[in-house]
């Protein structure tokens, strides 16, 4: 305890952004210095006022990464107009993947077998569907009766941000947390698993070993169940049943490297595109032709 504190760094590049003390009612904001990647200051709370107390006594900063946040950009502003405000990448990439689920969701009815079950939006059940709904429906009438968001943020309890989400939200469904849907561990592998059945590969502890080896992490007996119960289908030489896909999957499938896709999600992919010109165009412009990447995304 008696050893002193190192000397302060000075600081030239920082990063800006908020952390939840609870979450969805308050908020607070860490600073952390980008170079060292050492936290330095953090307050209980991310208004614009402390931000610029904070930037007014370090004046040496060049740059500012920090999110999307109007309050903050609004502080850098003031407290360093003349640092450098750049949007850091996480961000940059959570909001493309957003624009990228909702031109999937646009175009839902590109997807194979399209119902209700299979291509909207999974949302949870229970205890956290109907908080939403609740919620959603209280913002909307307090908007109804000409309440401002901070107000009604107020009367709720709740941060600004998420009223503003749900009061641009026309249902509930569009502001309830998405999962993909749990379809079978054994999925992306059941090709190849027809495909060695046809080949005359009937040893289930081979097949099992053969999937292991691509990446599968569930059990013989998983396998074994599968291939009994399918056996009619694996004798007749018919492809496994088609997965259905959610819109959350499709656009973890388009935002994936192609690499890193196994040979069932590629097909899945290729069928996807040559249905659909509109996510033809999307993926061509995520992932250029002759290219294996996708595009970086801007710094």
């Amino acid at each position: 305890m008696k050893t002193p504190d190192p000397p302060a760094p000075r600081l030239r590049v920082v990063a800006i952004d908020d952390f939840a003390l609870r979450r969805a009612r308050r908020y607070a904001t860490l600073m952390a210095d980008a170079e060292t990647r050492l936290p330095v200051d953090a307050w209980d709370t991310r208004e614009a006022d402390p931000t610029i107390t904070w930037l007014h006594a370090h004046p040496g900063i060049k740059v500012v990464c920090r999110d999307g946040s109007a309050a903050y950009r609004g502080a850098i502003s003031v407290g360093a107009p003349r640092a450098v405000q750049v949007s850091d990448r996480f961000h940059l990439w959570q909001n493309l993947g957003r624009k990228i689920y909702e031109v999937v969701t646009a175009h839902r009815d590109c997807l194979p077998d399209p119902d209700d079950e299979t291509t909207a939006p999974r949302t949870p059940g229970g205890v956290m569907a109907a908080r939403t709904r609740r919620l959603h429906a209280a913002v909307h009438a307090l908007l109804a009766e000409g309440m401002a968001l901070r107000a009604i943020g107020r009367h709720l309890d709740v941060d600004r941000n998420v009223v503003r989400r749900h009061a641009r939200a026309a249902t509930w469904q569009e502001v309830a947390p998405t999962w993909p849907r749990g379809d079978s561990i054994l999925a992306p592998y059941q090709g190849h698993l027809h495909r060695r059945w046809a080949e005359g590969e009937h040893n289930i502890a081979a097949l099992a070993r053969e999937i292991t080896a691509r990446g599968f992490r569930g059990s013989e007996a998983t396998v074994r169940l599968y291939l009994t119960s399918h056996r009619e289908a694996l004798d007749a030489g018919l492809p496994p049943p088609a997965p259905a896909r959610s819109t959350f999957e499709v656009t973890q499938l388009m935002t994936t490297r192609p690499e890193r896709l196994n040979e069932d999600q590629r097909v899945f992919v290729k069928h996807l595109l040559a249905h659909c010109p509109e996510l033809r165009t999307l993926h061509a412009w995520w992932v250029p032709s002759g290219t294996s990447s996708p595009r970086s995304a801007p710094h």
